[in-house]
C-alpha cells in the first residue's frame, strides 16, 4: 500500500494561485492504481465551494468554486 493512502492529506482551497488567504480547508487522501498513476480524492464541495444540500456557495464572499488547491503531503519517514 503507498504510504500516503495511510493519512489524511490538508488542503487549502484559493481563488487564484496568487490569493493571500484560502477560501476554505479541507481533507483527503491519495489512492495509487496498478498503472502507477496517483490521485487525489476529496469531497465535492472541496472542489466546488458549493454546498450539495442548498446548491449556495460555501464562502462568505460567494465565490463558489476554487480555482487552485494546495495540498499538504506528509513525508514517508514520518510513518516510521
Amino acid at each position: 500500500m503507498n504510504h500516503l493512502t495511510k493519512c489524511s492529506i490538508y488542503i487549502e482551497m484559493y481563488l487564484t494561485d496568487t490569493a493571500d488567504q484560502p477560501l476554505g480547508v479541507g481533507t483527503g487522501f491519495t489512492v495509487k492504481t496498478d498503472q502507477g498513476h496517483s490521485f487525489l480524492v476529496t469531497n465535492w464541495h472541496c472542489v466546488t465551494g458549493i454546498n450539495p444540500e442548498t446548491n449556495q456557495a460555501l464562502s462568505t464572499n460567494e465565490h463558489k468554486d476554487p480555482e487552485f488547491l494546495d495540498a499538504h503531503f506528509f513525508k514517508k519517514e514520518q510513518f516510521k
